[in-house]
């Protein structure tokens, strides 16, 4: 009995194993099988990548830090989407001439970078699997000609050409309303060129009822232009906030579009006048001018907008305010930083926003310097030049001068430490230039300091143990964290100074008991122009209009100088520009959206106080000519009054 039981425990046993699932094998790793576009240069600014990998991908693993695409200075703009197996980028489609608000920049390397296992943050599948090692993989973007000719970006319905009309829509050939304030709106069934949109090519002629064109009754209106909707497909769309327009929603979503250009009249538009639409590039058939995404015309050279405009011949009474800034004072400056700039632009009281670059930010021979922990080298001339955070940097104990100049900015975030003999008492002779000062001082041996020379800013936010004198230099601002931390030695008289300091833009932000002023001249560059890549400098205005309240930007009115033939960034086609005036929505100083800046406050919603940004580049061409701005004139509408 005892064997026949333990034989049915036997078979028993036998049947639950042969039951039980086979054990689940481990799912592979995330692999990734192909990227398109195959071909890495030429890519279309508005070309998607497409990632193919082996398995499904958990789209809650897309996130910023699994997957970057970025060029030396900026990161890709668009949204990534996933379908089954496929990763998909779509880069931002660009409304703005110089293509900044776009996807990808023309003539730029992108890196993609796709992390991998163990990051938590890495890429993975459905089943849990991630990537087994990181991948990166590079493309370059298109190369922006001059003069415009080709297209930059894909057209998937390049045959198709619609021709753009003024939008909403009328019913029944009606002409095309507008109130005394309002804006003038084209609509497009494709995407436009943002770089073949030119103000300067539109015009409006109106008069009043029974003038015919051309007699003196009538008038030409120019206007400003700006694209503000550029969709790949055309589709119906609400009334966009912001746009200035008497039309209801209604109307407004009767049609499909994929791009919309508002028109602002320069000069207000009278009551009862009637007029026409007119297109005229000034270059012709040569000019680059409303070109699809495949560079196709998009209107003739001399086109009339069939639908004629009639505008209201009773509008509201608007109280109009302005403001004019001819740089006379700098009551409006601020010490506010833009992020990426090399430095700070002056504004003082000289009547222009401009560069005070001193010729003694040396040669740029040693290209962007890391400062080690010691440094033996007596004379630094960087492009710029920085000390990490959490570094020590031990400078040369030897008698003399050691100096650390930069052309653009110079930043110490780590500590900077010299021990040497004290020698001499620092002599900053008034009235010389700081060139012959350092010419002089490198010549005497017992003339012992540091000497720190930023041809943009200088920032210096660790620390200074010195044994000897510093003299602190800079063509933009001079900004200090904490001096009160520093170890610098004691006058050994009254009159005697360790601590000298010469900035170009504005007051420096320093301080420290024992500062002074250095009476020397901050000489600029003559014969030549030694830089060895464009640098930026740029500076930011306190809340504009410095008085009363905005209903409604008007316009804004700029002039200034720049030197043609530069190696800057384009603003527009075909056209070098090495200054620009943007507004950026006021809000905390600390936190300001620099990200949407325009060239006019009116493209800023809501519609409120603003702060100006100057902007002005100095680029590599032979002779030294920087930039400058000069004016800058704001109108608005009261707030209250209707619209």
């Amino acid at each position: 009995m005892q064997r026949v039981s333990r034989a049915c425990l036997t078979l028993l046993f036998c049947l639950l194993a042969a039951c039980q699932p086979a054990e689940r094998e481990a799912p592979p790793p995330l692999q990734l099988l192909q990227v398109s576009p195959r071909s890495t240069q030429g890519v279309f600014l508005n070309e998607e990548l497409v990632f193919e990998f082996n398995q499904e991908l958990d789209r809650a693993s897309v996130t910023p830090e699994s997957i970057t695409i970025r060029s030396k200075d900026m990161k890709a703009r668009g949204e990534f989407t996933t379908q089954g197996h496929r990763l998909i980028f779509r880069p931002a489609i660009p409304c703005e001439a110089d293509l900044r608000d776009g996807g990808y920049l023309p003539g730029r390397e992108y890196t993609v970078e796709l992390s991998a296992f163990p990051r938590p943050d890495a890429l993975r599948s459905l089943q849990g699997t991630q990537l087994a090692k990181p991948l990166a993989w590079k493309f370059t973007t298109v190369e922006l000609d001059s003069p415009r000719r080709k297209g930059i970006f894909y057209d998937p319905r390049a045959e198709r050409i619609p021709k753009p009309s003024l939008f909403p829509a009328s019913h029944g050939g009606l002409p095309y309303p507008l109130a005394p304030e309002d804006y003038l709106y084209v609509a497009c069934d494709k995407p436009i060129d943002p770089t073949s949109l030119h103000g300067r090519d539109f015009y409006i002629s109106v008069g009043m009822p029974g003038s015919a064109v051309g007699r003196r009754s009538q008038r030409e209106v120019l206007v400003h232009a700006r694209l503000i909707e550029n969709n790949p497909t055309s589709e119906r769309r609400p009334k966009p906030a912001g746009v200035r327009s008497s039309a209801s929603a209604e109307e407004w979503q009767a049609a499909a579009r994929a791009a919309l250009i508002e028109l602002v009249p320069v000069d207000s538009l009278r009551p009862g006048e009637r007029g026409i639409l007119r297109f005229q590039p000034s270059g012709g058939l040569d000019a680059y001018a409303m070109r699809d995404f495949s560079a196709g015309r998009l209107l003739a050279v001399d086109h009339y907008f069939p639908r004629s405009l009639q505008v209201a011949s009773s509008g509201a009474q608007l109280s109009v305010g302005s403001w004019n800034e001819e740089f006379l004072n700098h009551n409006l400056r601020t010490s506010i930083v833009e992020p990426t700039s090399d430095g700070t632009a002056v504004w003082d009281d000289t009547g222009r926003v401009e560069v005070r670059y001193p010729l003694a930010a040396g040669s740029g021979a040693d290209g962007a310097v890391e400062l080690a922990e010691h440094e033996e080298r007596r004379d630094v001339q960087a492009t710029s030049l920085r000390l990490p955070e959490g570094r020590r940097c031990v400078l040369s104990a030897e008698p003399g001068l050691v100096v650390l100049r930069a052309q653009g900015k110079l930043h110490l975030q780590g500590d900077l430490v010299r021990a040497a003999p004290p020698g001499k008492a620092l002599d900053c002779p008034e009235g010389q230039s700081l060139s012959a000062w350092l010419t002089n001082a490198r010549s005497m041996p017992e003339c012992n300091a540091i000497v720190l020379i930023a041809g943009g800013d200088l920032v210096i936010d660790g620390n200074l143990d010195s044994s000897v004198p510093l003299l602190l230099v800079a063509g933009g601002q001079i900004r200090v964290r904490n001096a009160a931390g520093w170890k610098l030695p004691k006058p050994r008289t009254k009159d005697e100074s360790v601590l000298w300091m010469l900035g170009g833009a504005g007051a420096p932000l320093l301080s420290h008991n024992e500062v002074r002023s250095a009476p020397l001249l901050l000489d600029p560059p003559v014969e030549s122009n030694p830089l060895r890549r464009p640098l930026r400098y740029s500076v930011i205005s306190g809340p504009l209009p410095p008085t009363g309240k905005v209903g409604y930007w008007r316009s804004v009115a700029t002039t200034g100088w720049q030197q043609r033939g530069t190696s800057t960034p384009v603003r527009s086609a075909g056209e070098p520009s090495n200054w620009r005036v943007l507004f950026i929505p006021d809000s905390d100083p600390a936190r300001l959206e620099f990200e949407k800046a325009a060239p006019n406050p009116l493209f800023i919603e809501p519609q409120s106080s603003v702060r100006m940004w100057v902007e002005l580049v100095v680029g590599t061409m032979p002779d030294w000519q920087p930039p400058f701005v000069d004016s800058v004139q704001l109108t608005w509408e009261q707030a209250g009054e209707a619209r």
